[in-house]
């Protein structure tokens, strides 16, 4: 059995609700044996232990068992990349409840949503968890339940009144106050499961920014991801070594990188080799999907991608693009846009 782990950015985010509390977030990420330094790239994850360490931190910190409410508050649809966008893309809430089913392990891979019809056709949407897993902490199931009812309400558009009941496991709290505040629907604690109850038709309840094109590339950016933090760990290692470089302008070489890594360039070949990959195909993706997120969050001038690539000739850039991506980096924009 693997590791369970989630998104580096949602760890952020309950690090920097800590500042609510007049906690610092760098004292909650070092406190769970975290390198901030790191925490920079959407391919990053982090235990769910260090998660929950960081969790209890904060509560003791905090003084108020409220906590998970506040971090829920703090997501924001960048914070968890491509899902949020895939999401909002979505033509219904049944194709965005399809869609964060399917890629829910992106986010964290030890918890699943299940659907469950209930009395007069209503439906219960509910949070469960791998058996191997970790058993969550009261803040963590608090905060994961808040972020769905955020992204029902906020993300999609669905009217509150088609929440017709919030769930939770957890015992009543001594004040819920802030419970009922957050959530101003009718609140149960101590169910038999945690999370949300829409009222009968409310899947087909169409999404104002569905659009499919978007859908298609949110949901390529997703698959891809999956795809890198499954990759072995030296894969990743070397990933996140030529991202950083890149970001500090470099260009780094086979050799720099096994430094980095601290072993010598002939082991770091057998060692992609027996992954059946390469330096130079790793390198080359890198450089790709970093080329992708600048032509697609940024409006800076392609000689300017090339450049942050490491390309000084941006003939040298639009031909490697075209080999990469099937079209040229302005026609690649063009197709975002259109």
């Amino acid at each position: 059995m693997g590791q369970k782990t989630t998104l580096a950015s949602w760890v952020l985010s309950i690090c920097k609700s800590g500042e609510h509390y007049g906690v610092d977030p760098s004292y909650l990420m070092k406190v769970a044996n975290l390198d901030i330094a790191s925490q920079n790239t959407s391919e990053d994850r982090v235990p769910v232990d260090a998660m929950e360490h960081v969790w209890a931190t904060l509560v003791e910190k905090a003084q108020d068992e409220s906590v998970g409410l506040t971090a829920a508050s703090y997501i924001t649809p960048m914070t968890f990349h491509a899902m949020a966008m895939t999401i909002q893309s979505s033509a219904t809430v049944r194709d965005a409840l399809y869609t964060m089913q399917k890629h829910l392990s992106v986010i964290h891979d030890g918890i699943w949503i299940e659907v469950e019809e209930g009395p007069d056709s209503s439906l219960n949407i509910i949070l469960r968890q791998e058996k191997e897993c970790l058993t969550p902490s009261e803040q963590t199931v608090d905060a994961g339940v808040a972020i769905y009812f955020k992204i029902f309400t906020q993300w999609m558009g669905l009217m509150r009144h088609n929440v017709l009941a919030v769930q939770f496991t957890r015992s009543t709290p001594p004040d819920s106050t802030n419970w009922q505040m957050y959530f101003g629907v009718p609140l149960k604690f101590s169910s038999k499961h945690s999370g949300l109850t829409l009222s009968n038709g409310a899947l087909d309840f169409p999404i104002s920014s569905g659009n499919r094109d978007l859908k298609s590339i949110g949901e390529s950016a997703l698959e891809k991801y999956r795809g890198s933090y499954e990759k072995p760990i030296i894969e990743r290692s070397i990933r996140r070594t030529l991202k950083m470089a890149l970001e500090q302008g470099e260009s780094p070489n086979q050799d720099f990188v096994a430094q980095t890594l601290a072993i010598s360039s002939r082991s770091l070949r057998r060692m992609l080799g027996n992954i059946n990959t390469t330096y130079s195909r790793i390198w080359d993706d890198v450089r790709r999907e970093n080329a992708e997120h600048l032509l697609t969050t940024t409006d800076l001038p392609i000689s300017e991608v090339a450049w942050r690539l490491g390309i000084e000739n941006v003939s040298t850039f639009n031909r490697l693009f075209k080999a990469w991506s099937s079209c040229s980096p302005s026609e690649f924009r063009k197709r975002l846009n259109s």
